[in-house]
Formats: C-alpha cells, sequence, structure tokens
C-alpha cells in the first residue's frame, strides 16, 4: 500500500530519536527549503569527518489509500540527512532518506511536495 495523506507528523529531539533506519531514498531540495519547512533539525554536527552533518527525524502517521475512519492511520519514523559531505550543504542538493521501509520516500515525498508542517518540533 502507498500512503497517499500525512496525517500528521512531529521533528523529535535527540532524546526522543528512534534509530535503526537506513537508505530508502533521496529528495533534491536545499537547506533553507527543509529548515523553513521542518524547523530546525534534530541533529547537527560540525565535524568535517562526520558522516552526517544534519539530520531530521520525523515521526509520522499517514492514511493509505482510502481510509476507512479517522483512526485508519498507519506511523513511520523517517529521517532525511546529508551523508558524507563534509558540511551541511546549503544549495540544492540531493539529500538522504532513510526509513525502516520503501514507504519512508513516498511519505517524504508527500511531505516536502505538499510543504506540509509538522504538528511539533521538539528542537525550537
Amino acid at each position: 500500500m502507498i500512503p497517499t495523506t500525512i496525517k500528521e507528523y512531529e521533528v523529535v529531539s535527540m532524546d526522543m530519536a528512534k534509530s535503526g533506519t537506513s537508505l530508502q531514498g533521496y529528495v533534491t531540495t536545499s537547506y533553507d527549503k527543509l529548515l523553513e519547512l521542518l524547523g530546525k533539525p534534530t541533529y547537527t554536527d560540525a565535524d568535517p569527518y562526520a558522516k552526517v552533518n544534519c539530520e531530521w527525524v520525523l515521526d509520522t502517521k499517514y492514511y493509505e489509500d482510502e481510509p476507512e475512519d479517522d483512526f485508519d492511520y498507519n506511523y513511520e519514523t523517517v529521517t532525511i540527512y546529508n551523508w558524507m559531505d563534509g558540511s551541511i550543504p546549503t544549495a540544492k542538493t540531493q539529500w538522504h532518506v532513510g526509513g525502516k521501509s520503501y514507504l519512508a520516500q513516498d511519505i517524504v515525498d508527500l511531505i516536502v511536495d505538499g510543504e506540509i508542517s509538522p504538528v511539533e518540533n521538539y528542537n525550537s
């Protein structure tokens, strides 16, 4: 099933972040656009040797196809991050999309293309 609607999502803080996501795809956009849309990242690191310099961790609720009722949604944790760039890229670039399933890519596309803001950003 493919997610068709984002019910809501939150950008979580480091102490709330769940691990275990892996690369599921890419989204091409700028850091400024992500910052405007998602708010402050979950994680940043200025170390030029760090594998990840910037990451947003999103806990999402989404509907597949047509929901039967308001409670007919699923959960997915997705991440948007840079990989081995040496710094946080500011120009339009290809950001990595992580998740526990291939649905992560579809969820991030719905959020970014639809410019859907989070209900909460615990990093602000």
